[in-house]
């Protein structure tokens, strides 16, 4: 039997993924997309969602979709460190007026995924690539393990934590033992206005709260359903070991940080503790002979900023464009040098961000000298704000 042939086959079906698969076949590209997991899932998020990611949704035709399950909009960042006072920070509205809203990470990719499969996209999911073959001369052939081959003119890498690399010897295990964990879990209730996301922690631990999206698995709420408040958590290898766990990290949060101690003195489990997994921010490589690197697969930014889903949906509408900018698939190294440009123009600055003021938060004497700076000099915020990708004031 003859290989299924595509001109684009993405691999990964997170938002990077899917909003590539589905602006390129919404463009009149062949695209494939290999998932290897069922939809919907969650996966460790912090499920924040700046307004910059509307454009995507609007190319995407979701901004409807997304507007009737997502939590309430966010105007207002608490910055809490352990042992000083909380300092705030107002966000500010984009050139629509709209602000930033979180929404549950299995609906987000559910909600996009079924998008791309409108527009064109054929799906294969699950599908467990283990070998991707070829260049940007001869093409692809994407070896998986369900089924025959796929073959491509060109391949799009949107596979984040799941394989890092080019896929050319198969999956990676490459960040099996970096220093830092992330995890999440769903609570209710918790002491935080609506329009509220808190941003702290304590030695070697991040920690943000968020009222995040109603509805989980379904595009519509449940009645009686209580407010959802999405946890989610960056820690030490070291600090997870001595406390037990996701757990026992959550409860020495709340011991150690009291502004966090406060917000979730009632609060209980609305789910586990979903999938930890490693934390390696920074910047990857965009692209390499015919391979587009999008997401997570180019570049992880830290928790802290709040930017991942954001800059996953981005890139990877900034990926089709530049393909269809330049010939479909026909001209792979001119697409991907003028993507590599644009990305780094684009993005590289939020990712530099992330990791500077993450090492501010998770030590506990420079955020306290940080928090009287912010609150001294109000403009501060603004400015950080400004540089992790934020509209502000």
């Amino acid at each position: 039997m003859k290989n299924p042939e595509f001109d684009v086959v993405v691999i990964g079906g997170g938002p990077a993924g899917a909003v590539a698969a589905g602006l390129l076949a919404k463009g009149g590209v062949r695209v494939a997309l290999a998932e290897q997991k069922r939809f919907p899932r969650q996966k460790v998020c912090g499920e924040f969602m700046s307004a910059a990611a509307r454009v995507a949704l609007a190319d995407m035709g979701l901004v409807s979709a997304f507007d009737s399950v997502a939590g309430p909009a966010m105007r207002r960042v608490w910055v809490c460190p352990p042992y000083s006072a909380v300092v705030e920070g107002n966000f500010c509205a984009d050139a629509a007026g709209e602000y930033p809203r979180a929404i549950a990470r299995d609906t987000l990719d559910d909600m996009l995924l079924t998008r791309a499969k409108q527009f064109g996209t054929a799906i294969f999911q699950p599908c467990h690539v283990v070998r991707v073959i070829g260049d940007a001369k001869q093409g692809f052939r994407i070896e998986r393990r369900e089924g025959i081959p796929l073959s491509s003119r060109i391949v799009v890498l949107a596979h984040g934590l799941a394989g890092r690399g080019d896929m050319a010897d198969g999956p990676s295990d490459a960040v099996a033992h970096r220093g830092y964990l992330c995890f999440k879990a769903h609570l209710s209730p918790a002491d935080l206005p609506d329009d509220v996301t808190a941003i702290g922690g304590m030695r070697g631990v991040y920690a943000g709260l968020i009222r995040t999206s109603e509805a989980t698995m379904s595009y519509t709420a449940r009645d009686g359903q209580p407010p959802r408040y999405n946890f989610a958590c960056v820690a030490s290898r070291s600090v997870m070991q001595a406390v037990g766990g996701p757990e026992g990290v959550l409860r020495q949060v709340k011991l150690v940080n009291t502004h966090f101690g406060r917000m979730l003195a009632c609060s209980k489990p609305l789910s586990p503790f979903y999938a930890t997994g490693p934390l390696t921010p920074g910047v990857r490589q965009t692209y390499r002979d015919g391979r587009f690197f999008v997401g997570n697969a180019a570049g992880e930014v830290h928790a802290l900023v709040g930017e991942g889903m954001t800059l996953a949906m981005l890139s990877g509408r900034l990926l089709a464009q530049t393909i269809l900018a330049h010939g479909g698939c026909s001209q792979p190294d001119e697409a991907g040098h003028a993507y590599s440009h644009l990305w780094h123009r684009e993005f590289a600055h939020r990712y530099m961000a992330g990791n500077i003021f993450s090492r501010v938060l998770m030590n506990p004497l420079v955020s306290a000298m940080a928090a009287g700076a912010l609150d001294a000099f109000p403009e501060l915020m603004q400015w950080c704000m400004r540089f992790s990708g934020k509209p502000a004031a």
